[in-house]
């Protein structure tokens, strides 16, 4: 069934805002009633979440992918569901959410349509530069907050079909009458998705509860917390048998799901620990060797972990990946092809002029045509289109650059930041000066670096480096830059080849 649903969605590729296709997904959104929330979609309005839900609708399957317009309200659905599964590694079906403030708040979903063998996602989502498409990322991106897993296949051991367990967001619906009554409502809970009998189960269980005045005799003696426990524990199985078990035993799944996030929560600080002190190690803010090791233990961390998160920062890109790649020149004259990814395009000129530019420094010109879109989008940035300036360098009055390029004043830098943008003649001026940066014996240690991980560690001081190229760091950096090349190199493979 997840293959079928990522059909759907792969359908929708392509789809931009404000075109009508994308109407027709808004009406989709607004055709089935009670709305979430009551809000009617608007087509200005961001959409990633009604994508997510008008898959699922088309499927049939909104029963098991919570029916929402906001992201963060699709998680706390989801989490109701017990289909949150947090930062686990993922598979093909799985929704996945961003939070790209970092600020516990989610504001992007989309669908998880494959996962490699190194841990990069490869995705379908809507609203995603205000277009539906594919993107890639490692599953542990920072920006990513989790994922959820719909249960398209919930079977028992012996194969027979295990009913899922209905949302209590639902049942409080129904109860409230925002479903109706009698056939309407049946018809009303058909076209949303879900299993009228099922719902009208759990109604008629919360109406026995509600008489009963809390005077009958549990079903069960362990608290919600000790079955949670023993769920993490593995002794109550998983997917569609773990729900078979829970039901039998009188538990609740969905309550007792909660307090297996909530619990996994809690022990999330001290992961997080690690990996900030990881992120401190690569950073060479602990020393080396021994010393690094004396250090840590004398403040509390365990030296051994911490290595151990260390190697998994470092080491995020495949053996196959950290092989140099170039442009394959054209079997006929000397000109370049250009190259697309996504909703942009690199001409086959400036492609070219690249390549000509990085031999003069030994360095590797595809790794600089992906920092240019991980950068500025292949001058698709505001900056890059008004100053000509893909990178975002900064004016001074000091700045030198390269000698035979002009420069100038240009834009304002955002108000929080300060200052302008130098303004460039033309882009070759630009890609001129900023190649120039990244000469040998000057700030950056990229020259002669034949593998991405070494390109891009000679960006920062970890790598030799004087100054760290980006303050995101270099593992979130290098994150970053490996996701863009292997999706610039996957979608130009007839024009890209490896060198000899």
């Amino acid at each position: 069934m997840a293959q079928e649903l990522l059909k759907i969605a792969d359908g929708y590729l392509g789809v931009n805002q404000y075109d009508a296709r994308h109407r027709a997904l808004v009406a989709d959104y607004n055709r089935v009633s009670p709305l979430p929330v009551g809000y009617p979609l608007k087509v200005e309005d961001d959409w990633c979440a009604a994508f997510v839900t008008v898959v699922g609708d088309k499927l049939g399957i909104a029963g098991l992918i919570p029916r929402e317009c906001g992201v963060q309200r699709q998680i706390l659905l989801c989490q109701d569901m017990g289909i949150w599964i947090g930062r686990e590694l993922p598979q093909p079906g799985d929704l996945i959410f961003w939070d790209w403030n970092q600020n516990a708040w989610s504001d992007h979903v989309g669908f998880v349509e494959s996962v490699s063998a190194d841990g990069y996602v490869t995705t379908i989502e809507g609203n995603s530069n205000r277009r539906v498409e594919k993107n890639i990322f490692h599953y542990l991106a920072t920006s990513i907050s989790g994922y959820a897993r719909p249960r398209y296949l919930a079977e028992s051991a012996d194969g027979n079909a295990v009913r899922l367990v209905v949302p209590a967001s639902v049942v409080d619906a129904v109860m409230r009458g925002e479903y109706g009554n009698g056939s309407e409502r049946v018809r009303r809970l058909r076209d949303a998705g879900y299993d009228p009998d099922a719902v009208q189960e759990e109604v008629n269980k919360r109406v026995t509860l509600s008489k009963s005045n809390d005077k009958q005799t549990p079903i069960h003696t362990s608290t919600v917390t000790e079955i949670a426990r023993e769920v993490i524990a593995g002794k109550w199985d998983n997917g569609g048998q773990r729900l078979k078990l829970l039901m039998a035993a009188g538990h609740d799944p969905a309550e007792v799901q909660r307090e297996v996030n909530r619990l996994m929560l809690e022990a999330e600080p001290i992961r997080a620990s690690v990996t900030e002190i990881a992120r401190e190690v690569v950073a060479g803010k602990w020393g080396m060797g021994a010393d690094r090791v004396e250090r840590l233990k004398s403040a509390g961390h365990d030296a051994v972990a911490v290595q151990k998160e260390v190697n998994r920062l470092m080491g995020v890109e495949s053996a196959s990946a950290d092989r140099a790649l170039e442009v394959v020149s054209l079997p006929v004259g000397k000109k370049y092809q250009g190259l697309h990814y996504q909703s942009r395009s690199i001409s086959g000129d400036l492609v070219g002029f690249i390549h000509e530019e990085a031999k003069l420094y030994d360095i590797e010109p595809m790794f600089l045509i992906t920092m240019l879109d991980y950068e500025g989008l292949w001058g698709s940035s505001r900056v890059a289109k008004t100053d000509n300036n893909w990178a975002g360098i900064t004016w001074s009055e000091t700045y030198k650059g390269h000698p035979d390029v002009v420069k100038f004043k240009g834009s304002a830098r955002p108000s929080n930041e300060g200052g302008n943008y130098i303004h460039y003649q033309s882009v070759k001026d630009f890609l001129r000066d900023w190649i120039y940066l990244l000469r040998p014996n000057h700030t950056y240690k990229v020259s002669g670096k034949k593998t991405l991980t070494e390109f891009v560690k000679g960006l920062f001081r970890v790598g030799g480096a004087k100054f760290d190229y980006a303050a995101i760091g270099y593992p979130d950096y290098l994150n970053g830059m490996v996701a863009r090349y292997k999706g610039i190199m996957s979608v130009n493979a007839d024009i890209v080849g490896r060198a000899a």
